[in-house]
């Protein structure tokens, strides 16, 4: 005689009679998106702030600056292995703690006392996907792990100022309930830019800079979203 316990276990795992495992017992794969697709960015949608970018000094010898902002206007990002293209325009006009100690932060010569510092990012070009090594801490150790990103260009516009700038792509997938494919991608940008080219002359600032900036893109903006 079966125990109570055994049956159900056995029709789980589909070892009665040939029959097949509850669709509940496997969870499905977690797919990319299908080549081509396109997810949107607006600057009607959402509402709250979805952009955020930050200046550091490779080192950490002067505090970082932050700032937060939207899409200055619509904009797409097209899902391709071989093929991805970006069109993008965000602009970040909100400055972290701007009534701070400016003066000890990297970008603070330019920031005067109170005030933002309104800048724009603009994407026009990305390459194919391509594996590069990321190092990063787990568990309070330094791993090398091979991970793909995009290769992108663009410009970054500070006070009239437009600098050139390549960096790589990360894009992360974000899935809704019960579906195997995204329905947003978050996009964050890493770059260095010169400090000097921003306008700083400070010697801790007008060196190499780290630039990381990040937005989210929709596959289906609500209607009425430009």
């Amino acid at each position: 005689m079966f125990r109570a316990w055994i049956l159900p276990l056995l029709i789980v795992t589909g070892i009665v009679s040939g029959m097949p495992a509850l669709a509940w017992a496997q969870k499905p794969k977690k797919q990319p998106p299908p080549a081509g697709a396109v997810f949107h960015l607006s600057p009607q949608f959402p509402k709250y702030a979805t952009c955020d970018i930050e200046f550091r000094h490779p080192e950490e010898k002067k505090w970082p600056n932050f700032l937060y902002g939207k899409p200055a206007q619509a904009g797409t990002f097209t899902y391709d292995l071989q093929a991805p293209s970006v069109s993008l325009v965000l602009q970040f006009d909100h400055l972290v703690q701007k009534n701070g100690e400016q003066d000890r932060r990297v970008l603070g010569e330019l920031i005067q006392p109170g005030q933002s510092l309104p800048m724009t990012l603009r994407l026009t070009k990305a390459e194919p996907f391509q594996k590069v090594k990321i190092e990063r801490l787990e568990k309070g150790k330094l791993v090398t792990k091979e991970e793909e990103r995009l290769p992108v260009e663009g410009e970054l516009t500070v006070q009239g100022k437009k600098i050139p700038l390549r960096g790589l792509m990360q894009v992360k997938y974000i899935y809704g309930k019960n579906s195997d494919t995204p329905e947003t991608v978050a996009l964050e940008l890493t770059a260095t830019i010169e400090g000097k080219l921003l306008g700083l002359s400070d010697p801790l600032a007008s060196g190499p800079l780290l630039v990381r900036a990040g937005c989210m893109a929709y596959l289906k903006p609500p209607s009425g979203a430009k």
